[in-house]
């Protein structure tokens, strides 16, 4: 083989492994991206903030309203609304027209002559990438199809919520509460406060990262001399040398993992601290059976932001998936009409 030659080829390798890091990279990125937009924007975290604080501070314009189960219902309602939007939230109809498609590319391979072994082996292999990539997204989306169906039926929904609240429940009067816990739950506000502008810098410096780390991939990034160096190794040599090359983006890696975990953290600190906030609103003049309807109420809550957050990530990817099946077919029915036209 000619040394120029083989020096491409393993160029070609190490370009592959780096591009599989990148995407590996940028598919993190985006579902963090994804939970980032479900909490804070599905949420509207900033309104949640302040309207909190008037109602603590003023004790609210209506005596009789729960803060909490006000800011449920408004929730509810905007995650309702972007599933009820979307035109993938029929789970059982998406994974039946990728089963279909997947069918189709199957049946059109079959028909084709031996000759075209090669390119069959290449749409099959493709096809099953695909195939493996959306098992995960159903797996991801499953646990959550029964909450997705109760968000697309307005009716049903707020039936379901209304169960958790008797006639006669208990409903705090904010003016009640003494100025020690007043000051307290201002206080947790500024925590939520901060954690909230926390989150908006996890994601610029998440986006920063991996514009610095596409760059570093892409531009600035080229190992001719150092193959040339060592034309004459191994395979087993070249392989340990291409992941000593590889450890050098990892320091950027690192950083958007740490965004990642930290925004989860993030996450749970707002949660933590508004449970804390509602926690601190006249638990004490509860009933138990109060109490326990509340607790249902919120698992019941905490499952449907749950279920938004995993179907934000799923309509996302999905749609990449469908564009993808269809290329394959479109492929398949070229390679198929090209075989019946020239017959060998």
């Amino acid at each position: 083989i000619d040394p120029f030659t083989e020096i491409y080829e393993k160029e070609s390798i190490y370009s592959e492994e780096k591009a599989q890091l990148l995407r590996k990279e940028m598919e993190s990125v985006e579902t963090a991206d994804l939970e980032y937009t479900s909490f804070v924007e599905f949420t509207n975290l900033p309104k949640l903030i302040n309207d909190l604080a008037a109602a603590y501070t003023t004790g609210g314009n209506n005596n009789d309203a729960d803060p909490q189960l006000e800011m449920m219902r408004d929730q509810i309602k905007s995650w309702a609304y972007a599933v009820q939007q979307n035109e993938f939230n029929d789970i059982e109809r998406i994974i039946n027209v990728i089963s279909s498609k997947r069918k189709e590319i199957l049946d059109i391979l079959a028909t084709l002559p031996a000759e075209e072994k090669e390119n069959i082996l290449k749409l099959k292999a493709s096809l099953v990438e695909a195939s493996q990539s959306d098992e995960k997204l159903f797996r991801l989306i499953k646990p959550y199809v029964a909450e997705i169906k109760l968000l697309c039926n307005d009716s049903s929904l707020w039936r379901k919520f209304d169960e958790f609240q008797s006639a006669g429940a208990f409903q705090p009067s904010l003016l009640d509460i003494d100025d020690s816990k007043t000051e307290l739950i201002l206080s947790k506000l500024k925590a939520i406060t901060q954690f909230a502008e926390d989150l908006r810098l996890l994601k610029e410096e998440r986006a920063r990262t991996m514009g610095e780390l596409k760059d570093y991939v892409n531009n600035n990034d080229d190992i001719t001399s150092l193959l040339l160096a060592n034309k004459d190794k191994s395979d087993a040599e070249l392989q340990s040398l291409f992941e000593s090359e590889l450890a050098k983006f990892e320091p950027l890696t690192t950083r958007i993992e740490a965004t990642i975990f930290k925004q989860g953290s993030t996450i749970n600190g707002v949660k933590i601290e508004l449970d804390n906030i509602f926690g601190l609103t006249g638990i004490q003049d509860k009933t138990p059976e109060e109490q326990k309807a509340e607790l249902e109420r919120k698992l019941f809550f905490d499952k449907l932001e749950e279920a938004t957050t995993k179907f934000t990530i799923f309509s996302s990817d999905i749609q990449k998936g469908l564009n993808f099946y269809n290329s394959l077919l479109k492929m398949s029915k070229d390679l198929q009409n090209s075989v019946e036209q020239n017959p060998s």
